[in-house]
């Protein structure tokens, strides 16, 4: 009985995970979409799609030993390029930040992202116990806002 109820939350957790953006087919991919991710990404053959409810194209690849996601809109407009990093990689800015603002967190996740105006910002994702959200920091490691990005 017990297996049954904890099989049944965590099919619960990975449904509403996949609620923003699901999975589509490319046949679903609006043509002008994979022009546009095509030109801006020529060596890359191997790609997953997905559809957010915003209306929003997101391509996931891996080059190298990298994994990056491309989102555009519908018409096939860049919005963002996201590559993901290793927490190590963060800089130290963004480690003292998070030492002194959430003390007890921990940080879980790291990604570089790229938006349209070409000027990278760095997102953490941090942890504690159930407790997690993302900070997003700018081009020079200045924290900007908390949420779910």
């Amino acid at each position: 009985m017990k297996t049954r109820l904890l099989l049944l939350v965590m099919t619960i957790i990975f449904s509403v995970g996949f609620v923003n953006a699901q999975k589509i087919i490319e046949s679903q991919v609006p043509a002008e979409v994979k022009a546009k991710f095509q030109s801006l990404n020529p060596n890359i053959k191997d790609v997953v799609w997905r559809k957010s409810k915003k209306g929003t194209y997101e391509a996931e690849f891996k080059q190298g030993k990298s994994s990056y996601s491309v989102t555009m809109d519908s018409v096939g407009n860049f919005k963002e390029k996201e590559m993901e990093m290793k927490v190590s990689e963060l800089s130290k800015e963004i480690h003292d930040y998070v030492a002194k603002n959430y003390p007890g967190y921990k940080l879980t996740e790291a990604s570089q992202i790229t938006y349209a105006d070409g000027k990278p910002m760095y997102e953490a994702e941090i942890t504690k116990g159930k407790d997690k959200f993302d900070l997003l920091f700018d081009s020079t490691y200045n924290y900007i806002k908390k949420g779910h990005f």
